[in-house]
């Protein structure tokens, strides 16, 4: 008599294996650090379209005011009047500020440090700032490229050196 099919102890090494594949396959996708890559591409995009609004904002002639203390994404609002996180109308060009993907939240940024998840606007009313952190240990290069004078924070702007903070 002839049957065909499998033993039991063949489909349990198909099954080992299989999962010793998804276990590498998982490890070399490294889900963990794709979402912070997918974090930082948002910020990023974030901190040039709120750019690009301001630049277009102050072209238009808005002016910008002198901020003594930071606008900040965690307790400002996100209207683009003026009166939100970021203190140029900007309305005619944004329908909402952008707040950071983990905003309010604790988190370790591309340079190891503990931070919040925030974004940042600052103005000596010549110039401005916006910053961010970056969680991806592949953005930490951006900290001292931006043309910033901060080593621990993204910065862009007219004017990435203030140092207001």
């Amino acid at each position: 008599m002839n049957r065909k099919g499998f033993t039991l102890i063949e489909l349990l090494v198909v099954v080992a294996i299989l999962g010793i594949l998804m276990v590498a396959v998982v490890l070399a996708i490294n889900p963990v650090d794709m979402m912070k890559k997918g974090r930082d591409s948002t910020r990023l995009s974030d901190m040039d379209t709120v750019r690009k609004a301001i630049d277009l904002a102050v072209a238009d002639g808005a002016t910008l005011t002198t901020t003594t203390s930071a606008g900040d994404s965690t307790t400002g609002t996100r209207v683009t009047t003026g009166t939100g996180w970021v203190s140029v109308a900007v309305s005619k060009y944004l329908a909402t500020l952008p707040i950071d993907p983990k905003n309010n939240v604790s988190f370790a940024d591309a340079a190891g440090n503990t931070v919040t998840g925030k974004y940042l606007y600052f103005s000596d009313g010549s110039g401005y700032e916006l910053n961010c952190y970056l969680e991806s240990t592949d953005n930490v290069t951006k900290y001292t490229t931006d043309g910033g004078n901060g080593t621990t924070i993204y910065e862009v702007g007219t004017d990435p050196g203030l140092d207001l903070m």
